[in-house]
């Protein structure tokens, strides 16, 4: 029996997406099926995909390119398997990270969606990072424990990690990943499942890693800050909310407007400060970089993959 249906939306990672796809492969579960979505990729992702087709486990869906929301959405609606589990093709799973999804969800069958952390794999030096790739959002503890508590926390900052397992019935319960977000997808679904009373359960320690690459969307500001303008509008408008919450993230939507302003150019003395106030952290971080990376991979990380300047 099937137990995951693993969704890859992927489009043009070419150099990456066999990598992941092997990671998948390796998972001490083998109850799964591996869907991956190729979304309009123009170069070669599909042929790297096509190399593991004998597996059994693994299909291949082509579509055109419509984003990153539509490509998950056609790969949940592929399968039929009680979980369903996400990984991008740029990132890997640690070998047991279905084993660990699957338990914790046993273990709390009212929890929607189990969520971890990943270690952070910098791409272009191959260096991992010290601190894990959600640090930076500070997840809060303890745990969310109640559905309203998970989406306050939520409405603060995502620190829900993007490999995450999520119950199809959940899913079904408020629909797939919303295409008209360009960027902010996952954190919009957290938020309307959180709103419509779904909890979560997270699952301690590091079980993915996350892959930063040049052109990763953490390093498109523009396009960061349209997305967040974009989810705010979006739950403040129609989602139901108490009165002050709305217009609180009504006024936060308003605020990232005016950034993206900025940032397209239509007040460039505001764009100047931005991108000086970037330069002077980007130096700062190359001034700590050894400090804040380890030299060598972990153990963990050597055990599951080996060289990491091969994956």
């Amino acid at each position: 029996m099937t137990a995951f249906n693993v969704v890859m939306a992927a489009h043009d990672t070419r150099d990456t997406v066999a990598s992941a796809i092997r990671s998948v492969l390796a998972q001490t579960r083998e109850d799964f099926e591996l869907i991956v979505v190729d979304d309009g990729s123009s170069d070669g992702t599909p042929d790297a995909v096509r190399e593991f087709l004998a597996d059994g486990r693994v299909r291949l869906l082509e579509r055109p390119h419509e984003g990153v929301a539509a490509a998950r959405g056609a790969g949940v609606a592929a399968g039929s398997a009680p979980l369903v589990a996400l990984i991008d093709s740029d990132d890997l799973w640690m070998p047991g990270y279905l084993q660990a999804m699957g338990a914790a969800l046993d273990a709390d069958p009212g929890a929607a969606l189990a969520y971890t952390d990943a270690w952070f794999l910098e791409e272009r030096r191959r260096r991992v990072r010290r601190a894990s790739a959600m640090a930076y959002q500070r997840p809060p503890e303890p745990p969310p424990v109640t559905a309203d508590e998970l989406f306050a926390a939520l409405t603060e900052r995502n620190f829900i990690f993007n490999a995450v397992t999520l119950r199809r019935a959940a899913i079904e319960a408020v629909g797939p990943p919303d295409v008209r977000l360009r960027a902010m997808i996952d954190w919009e679904w957290w938020l309307r499942l959180a709103a419509r009373g779904q909890r979560a359960v997270r699952v301690p320690g590091r079980w993915a890693v996350y892959r930063q690459r040049p052109a990763s969307i953490s390093k498109a500001p523009a396009l960061v800050a349209a997305g967040q303008r974009d989810l705010w509008r979006i739950v403040a408008e129609e989602y139901d909310l108490a009165p002050d919450v709305r217009e609180r993230l009504r006024a936060r939507s308003r605020r990232f407007d005016a950034q993206v302003a900025a940032l397209d150019g239509r007040r460039p003395l505001a764009g100047a400060r931005w991108r000086a106030r970037r330069a002077v952290a980007n130096a700062r971080k190359r001034l700590t970089y050894a400090r804040d990376h380890h030299a060598e991979p972990p153990p963990e990380l050597r055990e599951a993959f080996g060289d990491l300047r091969t994956v």
